[in-house]
């Protein structure tokens, strides 16, 4: 990134910078009883989407629903296997749920949600994230890597105009 010109107010900036820490999820057994909230999973997300009625439950404490409810406007990464580095940006979450450990939950909080969803579709997150899976077993990612993970920010008016007109296109597509 260090050759790229940018716009005097744009700044280059790490995902540790712009994010809460990110946090691994929920480690517990997904069971088809409504025994606690929804337990969201790697395999639970396909396509970009997810079925929420089809999402198993878990027993899970009032601090752990706390600590790991998934929200509106959360991105969550699979972490490990064949989809190490995929994300799932939460644009609904229609009842109570938790994130299992296999994804690490990444929560915006100086870039726009959206933004950053998109900048996870981007080559320069794919260049970082395959990088980080040849050095490590199993292929995955983890809190480090994606902490250091450099990224390109405009200012907040320019990364809702770019989310609104990769959305349009994405939408289009469909």
């Amino acid at each position: 990134m260090n050759s790229l010109t940018l716009p005097p107010d744009w700044t280059i900036q790490t995902l540790g910078t712009v994010c809460a820490k990110p946090e691994y999820g929920l480690t517990e057994t997904a069971s088809s009883e409504r025994v606690g909230p929804r337990f969201l999973r790697i395999t639970d997300i396909q396509g970009g989407e997810v079925a929420w009625d089809k999402v198993p439950y878990c027993r899970c404490s009032q601090a752990n629903l706390d600590r790991y409810r998934v929200q509106r406007g959360d991105l969550l990464v699979a972490r490990i296997g064949g989809t190490t580095g995929k994300t799932f940006f939460v644009r609904r979450c229609p009842e109570a749920a938790v994130f299992a450990s296999y994804l690490i939950r990444l929560r915006p909080n100086a870039i726009h949600d959206r933004y950053l969803y998109y900048f996870c579709q981007s080559r320069l997150y794919w260049e970082h994230i395959n990088a980080g899976k040849d050095e490590r077993l199993k292929g995955g990612v983890n809190t480090s890597s994606l902490t250091q993970l450099p990224l390109i920010v405009p200012p907040p008016p320019e990364q809702i105009a770019i989310a609104d007109v990769l959305e349009s296109i994405e939408s289009a597509a469909w």
